[in-house]
Formats: structure tokens, C-alpha cells, sequence
């Protein structure tokens, strides 16, 4: 399940914690935990937004979901070249 997070995210570049949590069948919570590990496994990395350096929101491209995406309001994801390498791996 934890590759399938990588897969969503690669493939649709843009989902919500919630959108992914309801894709995989899991609860948000569980969701989180799954994120986490693989933050600490280094095949994601959690991109955190600072409004106050880009002054607003409407041009950015994570705007749609923005605070849902992490535990952390103002957060998201990308898949690093190490997760990129273990999925590659499993096709």
C-alpha cells in the first residue's frame, strides 16, 4: 500500500489527504501514519508552503487542497528520486 501512495501521487501530481485516504480505503489517520513512514524511509518529502515569503496563494499550484494535503496546514508531498527508484522497482 505504501507504493500505491507513491503511484497516486506521481500519477495525479495533485490529491488531497482525503481524496488519497478514500482511493486506498484507509482512514485519514491511518493515511497519516503511512505518510510519515514514508517521509522517514526518505521516499517522500513534505514541502511546506510559507505564505508569508510568497504573499498569496491564488498562483500557487497546490492551492486546490492545500491545507488537507499534510497534517500540517500549508503542506505537501513529492515523491523523492529514492521513491521513484522503488517503484520503478515493482513494475
Amino acid at each position: 500500500m505504501l507504493r500505491e501512495i507513491l503511484r497516486v501521487i506521481v500519477d495525479e501530481e495533485l490529491v488531497t489527504n482525503r481524496e488519497l485516504a478514500k482511493k486506498l480505503g484507509v482512514q485519514i489517520e491511518t493515511l497519516h501514519d503511512m505518510l510519515q513512514m514514508l517521509v522517514n524511509k526518505g521516499y517522500l518529502r513534505s514541502n511546506t508552503c510559507n505564505i508569508q515569503e510568497q504573499g498569496t496563494c491564488s498562483s500557487c499550484p497546490q492551492r486546490r487542497g492545500c491545507a488537507e494535503m499534510t497534517t500540517m496546514q500549508g503542506a505537501s508531498f513529492s515523491v523523492t528520486e529514492k521513491g521513484l527508484k522503488w517503484i520503478r522497482r515493482a513494475q
